[in-house]
């Protein structure tokens, strides 16, 4: 555009010269006319086009795994803090399984109970939102394999498959929650000891998912509930909330259905089990977030659960 600046000027300026003037105005004319002309210019059509960033679409898939804490780590990781159960339940740690020669777990009896009038399901009322497993779209689950998981929908059941030796989940496309009761009805497939499984909430970056509590139930009917910080170098720092612990009102062993459910409400985190409460930690490091569920084949090759429903409430009574 600079290029064609003098030659509308030299025109101008010829065009502005009157017959019978002096043909040679002083500098101080031109000068004048000069700044005229630039002003009465309209200003250039070349005007580079207003660029709107956006944000990235949302990732199909969330899962970051947490490997076994090193000894260095566990010595590194805080004093849990563990409130007593309202309404305690005889504790042993003699598994419901035993061993078979080939080193397999055989189901033995568990006695039946009937969940207390404290179920969160019988006392809450309607679910705030509930996703029946049918297919991904409800929720928006990420589907297909990963490097650590694989995710599938098939008779009524999500369908979720450890591929290696550590913890991996998947989040669905949900809002954050601050007070939530969430809970699963879940069926082991084939597993041992402590293969295990579980409730990831409170992450508080969805993109990243590197941060949260996981509450998980073992094949061999026991309990824990950790938090887990993944920006912690090396790899990552896991702080037990409540250390492994059996109870009773966990079904142990293999095809085995359990109904499990976490409370959070401000830093009160409530672990429950087929409707009886198995216990509660204290922790505010992370006071908001997202959800999802977990699968962790510590001994079992591809540790399969089947989820047939998954619920929450939003600001739940304790």
């Amino acid at each position: 555009m600079k290029k064609f600046i003098p030659v509308v000027l030299i025109c101008a300026l010829l065009a502005a010269c009157v017959p019978g003037q002096d043909a040679t105005p002083s500098d101080a004319d031109m000068a004048t006319r000069v700044a005229q002309i630039l002003t009465s210019m309209p200003p250039s059509e070349n005007v580079l086009p207003e660029v709107t960033a956006t944000l990235p679409a949302v990732p199909t898939v969330v899962e970051i795994t947490m490997p076994p804490p090193t000894a260095t780590e566990a010595l590194a990781t805080e004093t849990p803090t563990e409130m007593p159960t309202e309404t305690p339940l005889p504790v042993t740690e003699t598994p419901a399984e035993s061993p078979t020669p080939d080193g397999t777990l055989t189901n033995t009896p568990v006695p039946s109970f009937t969940a207390p009038a404290t179920d969160p399901r019988l006392r809450l009322g309607n679910p705030t939102s509930t996703d029946p497993m049918d297919n991904a779209d409800t929720w928006g689950w990420p589907l297909g394999p990963s490097e650590y998981t694989s995710m599938d929908f098939r008779d009524g059941a999500m369908v979720l498959a450890g591929l290696t030796s550590v913890s991996g989940w998947r989040l669905p496309i949900t809002e954050a929650f601050t007070n939530q009761y969430i809970e699963m009805t879940v069926r082991t497939g084939t597993c041992t000891g402590n293969d295990n499984y579980g409730i990831m909430l409170r992450v508080p970056v969805f993109r990243e998912a590197d941060q949260g509590y996981l509450f998980g139930v073992s094949c061999d009917g026991k309990f824990n509930l950790r938090k887990w910080d993944g920006k912690v170098l090396p790899n990552g720092r896991a702080t037990t909330l409540i250390s492994w612990k059996a109870n009773p009102a966990i079904v142990p062993g293999a095809n085995q259905t359990n109904r499990l459910g976490v409370m959070v409400v401000d830093s009160r985190l409530i672990v429950y089990a087929n409707g009886v409460q198995l216990g509660e930690a204290s922790d505010s490091s992370y006071p908001s977030g997202y959800f999802g569920v977990f699968v962790d084949p510590d001994q079992t090759q591809n540790f399969t659960v089947y989820i047939d429903e998954m619920s929450y409430w939003t600001n739940p009574t304790p």
